[in-house]
């Protein structure tokens, strides 16, 4: 026997409420007439009950068919008139469940049967970013060929660093020990840039 598939989703007391659940990763949708997955079911709006005592809340309790592994998603919506009509009924509520074993996805040890069922590495490269330094973040491309370490000079050498050239042709920018040129520009008798030679090194 399959096991039970709780969804839940909430509004004010007394409504009409139904769901459309999506398997996603093929986007079947449960078919209200036999609780089967199907491309185009003839009837993919199921029911939700109101809660005898939490009013508001409606309940979705599946369990005609077992569920394939994965991830499933419940649209809710409250039922504005005499029949489901999902592109003007209000959402109330989205719901994601992963199944494992016809079973919801509940503890750190399912989620690590799903990291090995799906064949993801999350946690390594989680902590692969939270391990990152400093020199791997401003050797990162960040346009062209320059890095951020040397956009992050030239910056530094165009708004700090000494200028030579001013009124000329040619514009000098150095670098902050005054050690070498990291811009040089060549500019138009209305100082418009032409030319630039860049040194970020």
């Amino acid at each position: 026997m399959a096991n039970v598939k709780k969804f839940i989703g909430y509004t004010t007391t007394a409504k009409t409420v139904y769901g459309i659940i999506e398997r996603q990763v093929d986007s079947y949708l449960l078919n209200d007439a036999d609780g089967a997955f199907a491309f185009a079911p003839a009837d993919p709006y199921v029911s939700f009950t109101e809660h005898s005592v939490l009013k508001g809340e409606y309940i979705l309790s599946e369990s005609r068919v077992a569920w394939n592994d994965g991830l499933y998603k419940s649209t809710v919506y409250e039922q504005a008139g005499g029949s489901p009509v999902p592109a003007s009924d209000l959402v109330v509520a989205f719901q994601y469940m992963y199944i494992l074993s016809d079973l919801e996805v509940v503890t750190d040890a399912d989620v690590g049967a799903i990291l090995v069922d799906t064949s993801t590495t999350i946690p390594s490269t989680l902590s692969a970013l939270n391990d990152i330094t400093v020199a791997e973040i401003i050797a990162g491309i960040a346009d062209g060929t320059y890095d951020l370490q040397e956009m992050m000079r030239l910056i530094f050498a165009a708004s700090c660093a000494k200028v030579s050239g001013g009124g000329t042709t040619t514009i000098v920018f150095r670098d902050g020990a005054d050690s070498k040129n990291r811009i040089t520009a060549t500019v138009d008798a209305n100082g418009n840039r032409t030319t630039t030679i860049l040194d970020g090194t």
